[in-house]
């Protein structure tokens, strides 16, 4: 269940200038019990609608209408990350619920992202994902399963298309 806290994170941080003011934004979503690092830089419409833990590395920057969401499995954002405007983490998903109910039961797994990746604009990361270290992913893709480090991925499925170090 959300904490009233990260309710008052959403609000709060949405009255702020959008691109100033980052320190206390990132105090305001500390006090919400998200481990954001002083120097991540998290634009005013950013939200975050998971109960799980989240973390934002020193130095990320997280664009205009990025959404954290889901269930309760944890989000990681490594340092340098640059996640561009309505990038969405989706945390949660159905079990195959049957002919009754499609959905089903509902569960969580984790989105892990490392260090210096750069995620570009309307990208859905979906759960269970590992991005590595350094990895370009292109706007538009929905990533569903784990991409190694180093490399450039795009599309729907998202799939790795070119080295970075070639």
């Amino acid at each position: 269940m959300l904490s009233v806290r990260r309710y008052a994170a959403n609000f709060l941080t949405g009255l702020l200038p959008p691109t100033r003011c980052y320190r206390l934004k990132s105090a305001i979503w500390r006090a919400a019990g998200v481990d954001v690092c002083p120097t991540a830089r998290l634009v005013s419409s950013v939200r975050i609608w998971t109960s799980g833990p989240v973390s934002i590395g020193p130095g990320a920057f997280l664009g205009h209408e990025v959404l954290i969401v889901g269930g309760n499995a944890p989000v990681r954002i490594g340092a340098s990350c640059d996640l561009a405007p309505r990038v969405m983490l989706v945390t949660g998903t159905h079990l195959d619920g049957g002919a009754e109910r499609a959905a089903g039961l509902g569960l969580s797994r984790p989105i892990l992202i490392g260090n210096g990746t750069w995620i570009g604009a309307s990208t859905t990361v979906l759960c269970g994902v590992e991005i590595g270290d350094g990895t370009v992913i292109g706007a538009g893709s929905v990533v569903n399963k784990s991409i190694s480090a180093q490399v450039i991925a795009v599309g729907v499925p998202c799939a790795v298309i070119k080295d970075r170090h070639c």
